[in-house]
């Protein structure tokens, strides 16, 4: 169905019940909700490509329902940039708080402290300067769960030892070789993941920022006093420091 400029794609089950999907331009003055909407400002600067039958390129539109907006270069660029003004600025106001990446969907607060975040994570360095990434989410009875608890020093040593290792082997045959395997097998046996058994805990505490604040200083040593969630304006980069913990 066409009308007025808006494209509606009908679903053929319960239309009364289900909203009809609208695709429309997105104007100058909606355009503005980007200063002021994080999450309308990510779908702006991460717009979809749309294409015809035959694969041609037709425009570029945020992914929300069930409203679409076609988005110009422009209004992508700017978003971009917006987004860019955004992460430099948590990242410099909570360098030293426990700054998580909020990673799941985000639900209404179920009880006081909650997370409102089904998956955070982050990567930090403790009070000594080790490195450490680690991943929470909630779980049956809205209890905590370790999906990652991870030594990254450990981690980087491994793959440096690896490394070595292969380069070692290239050309390399019978007993010399056989050494050097024995090597590799010693190094990949080296557990950098499940770091002091969280992933395999069974936690009784619920999944509130003060038990994920409370777990994180006590298994890794840090000193965080604050923890933060944010849902829309970083990411984890590989092997980027999300936050630094006080002495």
């Amino acid at each position: 169905m066409k009308s007025s400029g808006v494209f509606v794609v009908e679903n053929s089950i319960n239309l009364k019940h289900i909203p009809m999907e609208t695709i429309i331009q997105l104007t100058p003055e909606k355009f503005e909700e980007i200063y002021t909407n994080e999450q309308f400002r990510n779908q702006v600067a991460f717009a979809h490509v749309h294409t015809d039958s035959n694969n041609n390129f037709k425009y570029r539109a945020t992914c929300s329902y069930p409203v679409k907006y076609i988005v110009t270069d422009g209004q992508i660029e700017k978003a971009n940039k917006e987004y860019e003004r955004m992460k430099k600025i948590v990242f410099e106001t909570h360098k030293n708080d426990l700054l998580f990446v909020g990673m799941g969907m985000t639900y209404n607060e179920r009880y006081p402290d909650d997370i409102c975040n089904h998956r955070i994570r982050t990567e930090f360095l403790n009070r000594e300067g080790k490195r450490y990434f680690v991943e929470f989410g909630t779980g049956q009875g809205n209890q905590i769960h370790c999906d990652h608890s991870i030594d990254c020093d450990l981690l980087d040593l491994k793959e440096e030892e690896i490394t070595k290792v292969r380069e070692k082997m290239k050309g390399c045959t019978g007993f010399v070789s056989m050494e050097l395997r024995k090597q590799m097998d010693e190094s990949q046996k080296q557990s950098y993941n499940n770091y002091k058994g969280l992933e395999r805990k069974r936690f009784s505490e619920v999944y509130s920022k003060t038990n994920i604040l409370n777990i994180v200083n006590e298994t890794f040593n840090c000193n965080f006093k604050v923890i933060i969630i944010d849902n829309y304006n970083i990411h984890c980069d590989d092997k980027q420091i999300i936050c630094i913990s006080p002495k």
